[in-house]
């Protein structure tokens, strides 16, 4: 079985009208033993976690704050953090790495992306690199640009810092 491993900080401001719960052992996210509650967290869930938790069933929660717990969701399983009803940037990811498990330990890398923020928590950037059997193969960074407040960049720049291929472009979309 494919997984997928979610190593990352988060963020999250959560309401009050939001329950919290937290995982009091290792284990899958679907068994109700696992949760504070006694019960799989919901969509309307704050979940924060004290262990590590597989995602083996298609689930969401409100928000998630991993104490540098490792999520691992399983493939073809959907994971969606909602986020605050209203407000887009209330859960910021920081970190996504994919390793490749059908590799013999240790496992290799695929992907490592990084996120940035600016002060109104809009992405201002995004870091990419793709690797193949461990090595780094390519490298892109895309910056978003926006006017006043605006939750909407009007440009954004792709520009590719290292290609395997050779290939070296800077692109800008309006």
């Amino acid at each position: 079985m494919k997984t997928v491993f979610f190593n990352f900080i988060l963020l999250f401001f959560c309401s009050e009208t939001f329950a919290q719960i937290t995982n009091i052992k290792l284990g899958n996210w679907g068994d109700n033993s696992v949760w504070s509650s006694n019960s799989i967290p919901t969509g309307n869930d704050a979940v924060l976690l004290n262990f590590d938790i597989v995602v083996d069933i298609s689930t969401s929660c409100q928000s998630l704050t991993t104490n540098g717990n490792q999520v691992t969701v399983n493939a073809g399983v959907n994971f969606e953090i909602t986020g605050h009803a209203g407000d887009t940037g209330d859960t910021l990811l920081y970190r996504y790495i994919e390793i490749d498990l059908f590799t013999a330990a240790p496992f290799d890398t695929i992907m490592i992306i990084n996120f940035s923020y600016d002060t109104y928590k809009r992405n201002t950037g995004i870091h990419t690199q793709y690797f193949t059997d461990g090595i780094l193969n390519s490298e892109y960074d895309t910056y978003f640009f926006y006017q006043d407040s605006s939750r909407v960049p009007f440009k954004n720049e792709l520009t590719t810092l290292f290609s395997e291929s050779g290939e070296y472009f800077n692109s800008n979309n309006f």
